[in-house]
């Protein structure tokens, strides 16, 4: 799998699926190459950085798992638009492991047994993390409650120890006609001081939408009581925040389409 960055190359996998299979095939060496894996996950953990490292192992298992019972090694070349951008299956790929020697195929077996409790491992405790994170952050329907289900809005969130406070547009889109899943494109239209400009005054002078959409667009409002990563923590798990919100106040309906 070739590495994983937007244009801006800020999102990154630290390590290519076929791992397994890149020269030296030898456990020893395997081991010192995820211990070397393993200390950089533990370092974006001690930042309190969530993604793309949730993603990565997510698609490190799956691919541990496929390649046992099948005999592939799935890989990505999407182009991630942000550090948290699912992995659709539709845009996984599965590339055929080498013909290996008997040796070597028994060194790859030892290797698949030791990481996948590795990576299995490393997984729970980043959904961990994951889980306090999530629990933690405070929603709530700063105006416009009713229009929750539309496609668009606002979300909005306060440093309270610095007083800053950011903005977005935000626009749902459907992942597929046939699955009532959504992604979320933001878009970044203040960041600043909460005390130089009330929200009245950053909706009306810095947003994008109509006139009308402005006025009965849903703003959600975050909050946080420690200070994390923003993109790579907090806004991912804003926006599942929220999405998990809008459906369960709308019962699992479709989101409307704005008129």
């Amino acid at each position: 799998m070739d590495t994983v960055e937007t244009i801006d190359n800020k999102v990154k996998f630290i390590m290519e699926t076929d791992w397994l299979f890149q020269e030296p095939i030898d456990f020893e060496h395997k081991k010192y190459v995820l211990l070397a894996y393993f200390k950089k996950i533990d370092e974006k953990l001690n930042q309190n950085k969530l993604y793309p490292t949730f993603i990565e192992l997510s698609l490190h298992l799956a691919s541990l798992q496929t390649l046992i019972k099948e005999h592939v090694v799935l890989s990505t070349n999407k182009n991630f638009t942000s550090y948290d951008d699912e992995v659709l299956l539709k845009e996984l790929t599965a590339k055929s492991i080498p013909n290996l020697s008997d040796k070597d195929m028994n060194e790859v077996n030892k290797i698949i047994k030791h990481s996948s409790d590795k990576f299995l491992e490393y997984f729970n405790i980043v959904k961990s993390y994951w889980t306090i994170i999530y629990d933690s952050i405070e929603l709530n329907v700063k105006r416009n409650r009713k229009s929750i289900s539309k496609p668009k809005g606002y979300m909005v969130y306060t440093e309270t120890e610095t007083n800053k406070i950011f903005v977005w547009e935000y626009v749902l889109n459907p992942l597929s006609p046939s699955i009532d899943e959504y992604s979320i494109k933001l878009n970044l239209i203040y960041d600043g001081n909460k005390k130089v400009l009330s929200l009245n005054k950053i909706l009306e002078s810095n947003s994008n939408f109509t006139e009308r959409e402005k006025k009965t667009a849903p703003v959600f409002d975050f909050k946080s009581s420690v200070i994390y990563p923003i993109e790579e923590t907090l806004l991912p798990l804003f926006k599942r925040k929220m999405l998990a919100y809008v459906f369960q106040s709308t019962k699992i309906q479709p989101i409307k389409k704005l008129n």
